[in-house]
């Protein structure tokens, strides 16, 4: 939100409406205004940019968070799950507009396996989008290692709607 200088509006909608609940908080934290929407949203709404912070098995988060190697999850139906999500969120997206996906974890299964085949299924519809990388450069998919950029793990790939 804070990126927008003023300039546009954030909606969110999640179909864990818990995690909405604790966004407001944050979002007045930041200053920022947020619109909630019911999930899931209208099948004609389009945004000029769509953020996917998609269900994960949060492995890049093991090192703030030890306990969560007890709760083994189903890596290929999260796949799935992912895959279903970021085509959903890619109808809402304008033409010329962005989408960004984005998890928590460090598994190549939940990232480059997921973003390979929706990047396949869309065609031309949507490009490679350039992210900018911690290092200051730009990259398809950004990457972050809690060894190497004392953070949790976190991925991220871009892409542009065709206008």
């Amino acid at each position: 939100a804070a990126l927008l200088n003023d300039q546009g509006r954030v909606t969110a909608t999640d179909f864990d409406a818990a995690r909405l609940t604790r966004l407001a908080p944050r979002a007045a934290q930041a200053s920022a205004e947020v619109t909630v929407l019911a999930f899931p949203p209208s099948p004609e709404l389009r945004f000029d940019g769509v953020l996917v912070d998609a269900p994960c098995s949060g492995t890049g988060s093991l090192r703030r968070a030890p306990e969560r190697r007890l709760d083994t999850p189903d890596i290929a139906a999260l796949a799935e799950l992912q895959g279903q999500v970021l085509a959903d969120a890619a109808r809402h997206v304008a033409p010329g507009g962005w989408l960004v996906y984005a998890t928590c974890s460090v598994l190549t299964a939940e990232n480059e396996a997921v973003i390979q085949a929706f990047t396949a299924a869309q065609g031309a519809q949507f490009t490679p989008c350039p992210l900018k990388t911690p290092e200051g450069g730009s990259a398809p998919t950004i990457r972050l290692w809690p060894h190497r950029h004392n953070t949790d793990g976190f991925f991220a790939a871009g892409w542009r709607r065709a206008a």
